[in-house]
């Protein structure tokens, strides 16, 4: 075919009585070119934006709170005295938090969001407390990411062992089958 691919035809489209022509003038080897050459530098623009924006989405969806990673290494095992519950310090891990007065230090223990009523009501000021978990540093201070709690006999686990928070039918269910391997005092 004379003029390659790049040449265009009259092309004729019929639809029952109704009759398409279309004539396009043949294209040169240079426009051509120039047209792919246009295409490939705005298909580069659009992905270069496309991972700018990316980009920029990903750091303003990073969190601007504090990370806080649970490294079971780390895990320390500590009795005190309940203190009270407070409120969510600024910064902090979201949920409930035990002040535990371990050998006249303060311990902010986070508890988590899914920290049951009952248990709440169960812990009172005095009662002694044993809490384990990973102390974790913060720009206020530090805060005990609590994995287990022990008081009046029970075991309440509020992370698995990496850390992750489990929700209090989890927690409670595993205690009540006896599935747990502590013994359910105060070591």
């Amino acid at each position: 075919m004379p003029g390659g691919w790049f040449m265009r035809n009259l092309t004729s489209l019929t639809i029952g009585s109704l009759e398409l022509e279309s004539w396009s003038s043949p294209i040169t080897r240079d426009q051509a070119r120039k047209a792919c050459r246009s295409f490939a530098w705005l298909l580069a623009l659009t992905l270069v934006s496309a991972i700018g924006v990316q980009a920029a989405f990903a750091e303003s969806a990073a969190p601007r709170g504090l990370s806080f990673t649970y490294d079971p290494a780390r895990e320390i095992s500590s009795v005190g005295t309940v203190m009270g519950f407070v409120a969510q310090p600024a910064g902090g891990p979201v949920g409930v938090y035990l002040l535990v007065s371990v050998s006249g230090t303060i311990v902010d223990a986070h508890l988590g969001p899914y920290f049951s009523k009952a248990n709440q009501q169960a812990l009172r000021g005095g009662q002694l407390v044993q809490v384990v978990g990973v102390r974790e540093s913060s720009r206020g201070g530090g805060v005990l990411l609590v994995r287990q709690l022990v008081f009046q006999g029970r075991l309440v686990t509020v992370r698995n062992e990496r850390g992750f928070l489990i929700g209090n039918r989890i927690s409670e269910r595993k205690n009540r089958d006896g599935n747990s391997s502590a013994t359910g005092g105060i070591q």
